[in-house]
């Protein structure tokens, strides 16, 4: 008796009672992966109509089935099948995660801006974990004309393993062969199209860290589409500073450091806006062309970008939602309007000139 009273405390069950529960479980969670697909084209159809309740729902349904499952294997003495369920379950539960974060738009969209030369392209590949001349990659040129010519999209990870990005590579500014205005166009209708922009990537080339009239202007034009905006979600990363052994060295001769060129762009943008001098812009010195082997170069780079992305993290709670192309639009229009009208104007005053002259022989006629 005192072994059947000890025994009682755990009945034995049916193991095919046990299977059958599983299988309904295991049914369950085949239907949450269903409705899962079915949100995920749900979401790429209107993403603003799924918000983050319905991402937790489903990640704590997974949670449950997941706990249930393992609750009744161990009522059932481990089966083969049930431990290979139980060894892959939670590596598919972590690819549903990420699908579920992709899905539901957690993707951190960058606009690369700057004047032509200064790297864009080059840092953007570097950024997706591609190589910085990849071919399938931002198109990059080793001289200082201008590469990209359209406003290319590419979507990838941080560093190539890290959180979803959109690298957008928006043509340099200053050197497009006279083709500054069509190519704004083309800027303004293609980040219409994007809808929102968590952050804007300045690049800078370090061997000149003053801000320049040039620069000047393309802010001028960024500001036009995107508004005051524009400002709060601008990032600085220095191009062109190398963190080996030999250029380290001849900076420190010079007395040239990081720290003193982000003071002089500072210093440089608070002549021109208000707004840099009680708000410091971020900065970081991504060396795009650093050496892997290198120790040093390979841990500055690893410090640098990880500080970029903290700040990409932060100003991501406050994306530029709307592209504010109306006022660029009306520009264009009345630029337009007046071509026209100057046009027709001309149509008319040489259409009066030619009818002087046929009229001209009948008066000499009629005076002889």
């Amino acid at each position: 008796w005192e072994h059947i009273a000890r025994f009682s405390a755990q009945p034995v069950e049916s193991i095919e009672s046990v299977k059958s529960r599983v299988e309904k479980l295991t049914e369950s969670k085949k239907e949450a992966e269903k409705e899962l697909k079915q949100l995920r084209e749900n979401i790429k159809n209107d993403r603003e109509n799924w918000g983050s309740e319905r991402q937790k729902l489903l990640e704590e349904r997974i949670r449950n089935n997941e706990s249930r499952i393992q609750a009744e294997r161990s009522r059932l003495g481990g089966p083969s099948w049930l431990d290979t369920l139980r060894g892959v379950l939670p590596t598919v539960l972590t690819v549903i995660g990420k699908i579920i974060k992709l899905a539901a738009g957690d993707k951190k969209t960058i606009c690369i801006i700057g004047v032509t030369g200064s790297g864009k392209s080059t840092l953007g590949n570097v950024l997706l974990g591609r190589p910085r001349n990849d071919p399938t990659g931002f198109k990059t040129s080793a001289y200082s004309s201008s590469c990209t010519l359209e406003v290319e999209s590419l979507d990838g990870r941080w560093l190539g393993n890290g959180d979803a990005i959109r690298v957008m590579d928006t043509p340099g500014h200053g050197d497009a062969g006279g083709r500054d205005q069509e190519l704004r166009r083309k800027m303004v209708s293609s980040l219409e199209k994007e809808g929102a922009v968590h952050a804007f990537i300045w690049v800078k080339n370090s061997q000149k860290p003053r801000f320049d009239l040039l620069e000047l202007e393309h802010f001028d034009i960024l500001k036009d589409i995107f508004g005051v905006s524009f400002y709060t979600n601008l990032i600085v990363v220095f191009s062109r500073w190398s963190f080996d052994a030999r250029r380290e060295r001849l900076r420190q001769d010079e007395g040239v450091t990081l720290e003193k060129a982000k003071e002089s762009l500072h210093t440089s943008l608070a002549e021109h806006f208000p707004w840099a001098r009680d708000r410091p812009v971020p900065m970081a010195a991504v060396d795009a062309c650093f050496a892997e082997d290198d120790p040093a170069e390979a841990s500055a780079f690893r410090a640098e970008t990880a500080s970029l992305w903290r700040c990409i993290d932060q100003l991501a709670a406050r994306p530029v939602e709307s592209v504010q192309t109306r006022r660029f639009r009306d520009q264009e229009i009345e630029r337009e309007k007046n071509r026209q009208r100057l046009q027709t104007e001309m149509a008319r005053r040489q259409l009066m000139g030619e009818n002087t002259r046929r009229a001209e022989p009948d008066r000499r006629c009629q005076i002889l």
